[in-house]
């Protein structure tokens, strides 16, 4: 853990709730994995953590870079893409500023505060958007 840590608002923790329990890993949905179980990834700048809002769901491999067992690590990387915990620039390469992925979030629990799902399935119309919002936001990064 980096820092001191604030405790999360009633609200920050409902939504931390909502991508642990019904959004998953954001970076497994954008390679078409949807529905896999997710921890909250706090962004960090500067080795302090930005705060419980700048949070985005990521899987143990995304987040802490822990195979599974019976892989190895070139398997998983071919497999599942990078791991922020291995390799952060090649991550971001791939998915894009952790940022983003928060911002890529923010717009996914909107969605599900529209249109509730149940937990652990994620509806395909809701990967579509997501993953149509973040092309928008990739495109909109400057160099």
């Amino acid at each position: 853990m980096v820092g001191k840590v604030i405790p999360a608002t009633p609200e920050e923790r409902r939504v931390q709730d909502v991508i642990k329990t019904c959004c998953g890993c954001l970076p497994c949905l954008l390679e078409n994995r949807i529905d896999i179980h997710a921890t909250i990834q706090h962004v960090t700048e500067c080795r302090k953590r930005v705060g419980q809002w700048a949070v985005y769901g990521s899987c143990q491999w995304h987040h802490l870079g822990i195979e599974w067992p019976d892989r190895d690590f070139g398997w998983m990387l071919f497999r599942h893409g990078p791991s922020l915990a291995h390799n952060k620039k090649l991550f971001e390469a791939t998915y894009g500023r952790e940022r983003l992925l928060v911002e890529l979030q923010a717009y996914m629990v909107g969605l599900y505060d529209l249109e509730p799902w149940q937990p652990f399935h994620v509806p395909v119309h809701v990967v579509r958007k997501v993953k149509s919002f973040w092309v928008k936001l990739i495109a909109d990064q400057p160099n």
